[in-house]
């Protein structure tokens, strides 16, 4: 077995003193590259506490190229830090650990942590997991799998392909021109997809969604937050609790539920919509062209339609019906228990 740890390597450029501020002042410490043979590898695992961690795809054939350095605060001396790094040959796989001076101490102790480790590294198109406590992980051009754990952060990723799954508590996840599949879970976290092609589930309980030109399909869960869709197509589903969808110009099918929480949308191209809502206000835009047929139902809620519709009641519900004067087909199905309902 192979292992490399950084306390034994020489330094290759003496301490830097950097100033953050006006009262803060950090040291950074370089050390000498690790390169390791990963032709036998099936997967590189990467784990860390506070730092930053960027992967770009490796110009040389096999090799894995790891560029490290370590900011700790001015107070202290390189000497009295203990945060350190190894990198291993463990089976098939490559681990590249942090580890921090004490493995017991408290969640109140590591809060308190200031050392950072910042990784860059070059490396063939192997599948990656990465598990990092605070920071940031940028990736780009990466076409295997990825398995991102980020509690607290910020996570780029761009042109890249495969399945990746990510977990984020809190912080932003930035995913753009990718194609394949992306599978994001966040507590309260700021979501940005952009020019994406292929499978996306977003489940957000908090926080907040933006998707730009998105032609995938998609499955949206949150329970508190606001989703922004924007010129995007393929099919649609949601899972909304208290929260809110805003949907601008997209094309496709269009599914889900929505409890308390509101639905507004403008749609394009043939009319595919079917939604159930309890409390939860939805009103849509048709297209001009639009000759969709459409049918609003509720047992309390407020019913707004054009007023070729004929309205009147099945039982305890409020029903209207009615079909748009246009030539492009579809359909569209509303239905709530107390919340309003719009088409127009």
């Amino acid at each position: 077995m192979k292992y490399f740890n950084i306390a034994g390597f020489k330094l290759w450029l003496t301490t830097l003193v950097l100033c953050f501020g006006s009262h803060t002042q950090a040291k950074e410490i370089r050390f000498n590259d690790i390169v390791l043979d990963v032709l036998d590898a099936q997967k590189i695992i990467v784990t860390g506490f506070k730092g930053s961690v960027k992967l770009l795809p490796s110009q040389t054939p096999g090799k894995m190229i790891i560029h490290a350095k370590k900011i700790i605060d001015d107070k202290k001396q390189a000497s009295e830090d203990n945060w350190t790094f190894g990198a291993k040959h463990e089976d098939k796989n490559i681990k590249l650990e942090v580890r921090g001076p004490d493995a017991q101490s408290s969640s109140d102790d590591l809060k308190q942590v200031t050392t950072e480790i910042q990784f860059e590294i070059e490396a063939p198109n192997l599948p990656f997991d990465i598990a990092w406590r605070e920071g940031s992980i940028s990736i780009q051009n990466w076409n295997s799998s990825l398995n991102i754990v980020l509690l607290e952060g910020n996570l780029t990723l761009s042109h890249c392909g495969a399945s990746i799954h990510i977990q984020n508590e809190a912080g932003e996840v930035r995913v753009s021109n990718h194609k394949g599949r992306v599978e994001i879970e966040g507590l309260k976290s700021k979501v940005f997809i952009s020019d994406f092609d292929g499978s996306l589930r977003i489940k957000n309980f908090a926080g907040d969604s933006t998707l730009d030109k998105v032609s995938a399909s998609v499955h949206i869960q949150t329970k508190l937050g606001t989703s922004h869709i924007t010129k995007s197509e393929g099919s649609l589903e949601i899972e909304n609790g208290k929260g809110a969808f805003n949907i601008l110009d997209f094309n496709g099918q269009i599914r889900g539920q929505n409890e308390d929480g509101s639905i507004t949308a403008k749609i394009l191209g043939d009319v595919d919509v079917s939604l159930e809502s309890t409390s939860g206000s939805m009103s849509f835009k048709l297209p001009e062209g639009s000759a969709a047929f459409a049918k609003l139902q509720s047992e309390d809620g407020q019913i707004t339609t054009p007023d070729s519709f004929k309205t009147g009641k099945i039982g305890t519900l409020k029903v209207a019906t009615g079909r748009f004067t246009g030539s492009e087909k579809g359909s569209i199905l509303l239905k709530s228990k107390t919340g309003s309902l719009r088409v127009h």
